[in-house]
This record gives C-alpha cells, sequence and structure tokens, in this order.
C-alpha cells in the first residue's frame, strides 16, 4: 500500500506541477455536470449484487497483481457505473477515503486509477480532471457526475 501511497503523490504532484507550467489552474474544472446527460450513469446499491461483484473482481485481480500489498474495501458508499468503468466509492483503510476507477476487462473489473481524499473540505474541483487526464477514453460524464459531498467538510 506504501508504494501505491508513494506513486499517488508523486502523480499528484506532476499533476499539480504541469497544471501551473502551462498556466491552467488545476483548482476550477473545465465543465460542470449540469455539462453532462448525468442519467446515463448507473449508480448502484452498495450492497447491491452487482455493486458487490465489482468491488470483489476489482480486490481480487488487484491482490493477484500486486501479491505484497494490502486491498480492501472496509466501509463501501458508493458505485457509478457507465459503459466499461466504474468509480467505486469507500474507505480503504482507516485514514484513507478513497475514489477508484475500474475498467472491465477479460479478468473482470480492474482498478485503472484511485484518487485518495484525506483533508475535509479540499479542493475536489481536481478530481475529476484528475481521472480525465489519467484516462482520457473513459466517458468523462462519469467524472463529472460524482456525488463528492460525502468529503466536504
Amino acid at each position: 500500500m506504501l508504494s501505491r501511497y508513494l506513486f499517488f503523490i508523486a502523480a499528484m504532484l506532476a499533476l499539480t506541477l504541469s497544471g501551473c507550467s502551462s498556466g491552467k489552474s488545476t483548482t476550477t474544472p473545465a465543465y460542470t455536470p449540469t455539462d453532462f446527460d448525468c442519467s446515463s450513469i448507473q449508480s448502484l446499491q452498495p450492497d447491491s449484487s452487482e455493486a458487490q461483484r465489482i468491488v470483489e473482481e476489482f480486490i481480487a485481480n488487484y491482490q493477484q497483481d500486486f501479491p505484497t500489498e494490502y486491498m480492501a474495501i472496509e466501509e463501501l458508499w458508493a458505485v457509478d457505473k457507465l459503459g466499461d468503468y466504474a468509480v467505486v466509492q469507500g474507505r480503504v483503510t482507516q485514514e484513507e477515503n478513497n475514489l477508484i476507477v475500474v475498467q472491465q476487462t477479460e479478468r473482470g473489473f480492474v482498478m485503472v486509477a484511485d484518487y485518495v481524499v484525506n483533508v475535509p473540505g479540499s479542493k475536489h474541483a481536481v478530481i475529476p480532471e484528475y481521472f480525465i487526464g489519467e484516462l482520457p477514453n473513459a466517458p468523462p460524464e462519469l467524472f463529472h457526475c460524482l456525488n463528492l459531498s460525502r468529503y466536504v467538510g
């Protein structure tokens, strides 16, 4: 988990620096949720069999890919799905609130990106832009239509 956390910090630093060097603000979203049709997003109940299947598949694949790393969802808050992608929101450890993007593959769902939210009330406008930058082939409305209210302090 530590190596994944350090990788995440390096990625966020690079994202922040690239935003600064280009003159673009990383705190102001380029779009608002009203710019997207959010009706195509399937919001799954956390206790539904489909949400549980998605979580179980990506955790099994994560543990297969990184056998020395720990991964479990201690508290699942939301699973939003669109096409082959889903965003899993929950608590991975006691300290970390995560947004994890998974993609359907031949192996089942695998984690393709994640964002750790440690600070309540931090600038969450960067979350959609972060995922769009990491996953340019994913549907942007999946990220812009996320309910991020649980992270606002």
